[in-house]
């Protein structure tokens, strides 16, 4: 968080207690499951904030984007500024969403009825109005979603550093949407692209994470669970069938995704 001290320590700690909640998985968790899962990470760094003495820029905290993937279908959480897109080709173009909205004041003014001219001319307009760690769990309220996965497509996870001033609106079809092919490098794409971050927004930190996930036309054979928060070595997974029950549902596509991260 611009101006706090500790967003180290204060990432660290979030990625260490998710990753420890949802890396054994091979299903989605519940909404209530996911929900108290990060708030559970809010808790701790909370409660380090509070027995260190931590008052004012002095405390602590960090935001938060997180994708968990399994079948077809991802679940998305997110708290404060960081953000979540997708890249998508469909029958009907290829198109960029922004999957999350900003935790921050200017948004929050405008949902209570101000004017957005006047919201976002404010000095404080980027104020955070969330992030984990600064305050108890009851103050925070984390953004879920369930998004089934219709076609191929690619997630970007990033901080504001990369995108600030519209980096990522104004370059994705040159640099993110080639990225989609099962061919393309994403290791190259994510640098490259980190690269144009750096040269653009180069004031602030620039973090992210790419994850791709191909629909294929037939059923591909299950390799190995996937572990998303593993120390990012090249990853091409098929995630499992779902256990046959009595009445057996239509068979859901295949899933493979590879993802890559870089941070700094």
């Amino acid at each position: 968080m611009g101006g706090h001290e500790g967003g180290e320590e204060a990432s660290a700690i979030a990625i260490q207690d998710l990753s420890q909640t949802f890396a054994p998985m091979v299903t989605l968790p519940t909404e209530a499951e996911l929900l108290k899962a990060v708030c559970h990470a809010n808790q701790l760094i909370y409660e380090q904030n509070e027995s260190q003495q931590r008052r004012d820029l002095a405390r602590m905290g960090t935001t938060l984007v997180m994708l968990l993937c399994a079948q077809d279908r991802v679940m998305l959480t997110h708290v404060g500024d960081s953000r979540i897109y997708q890249i998508v080709e469909g029958g009907q173009g290829a198109k960029l969403l922004q999957c999350t909205r900003d935790h921050e004041l200017a948004n929050h003014l405008m949902d209570v009825g101000v004017s957005p001219s006047v919201a976002r001319a404010r000095a404080d307009a980027h104020q955070l109005t969330q992030a984990l760690g600064p305050k108890h769990e009851q103050a925070i309220a984390p953004a879920l979603q369930s998004i089934p996965l219709q076609e191929s497509c690619l997630f970007l996870l990033c901080s504001d550093g990369l995108s600030d001033f519209d980096v990522i609106e104004n370059h994705w079809q040159e640099h993110l949407l080639p990225l989609l092919h099962p061919d393309a490098d994403l290791q190259q794409g994510l640098d490259a692209f980190m690269d144009l971050g750096d040269r653009l927004n180069g004031h602030d930190n620039l973090t992210a994470i790419m994850v791709r996930c191909l629909l294929p036309p037939s059923p591909a054979t299950t390799l190995e669970e996937p572990n998303f928060f593993s120390d990012i070595p090249s990853t091409l997974i098929t995630l499992p069938e779902p256990e046959p029950s009595a009445q057996p549902p239509e068979p859901a596509n295949s899933l493979i995704g590879d993802f890559w991260f870089k941070g700094g």
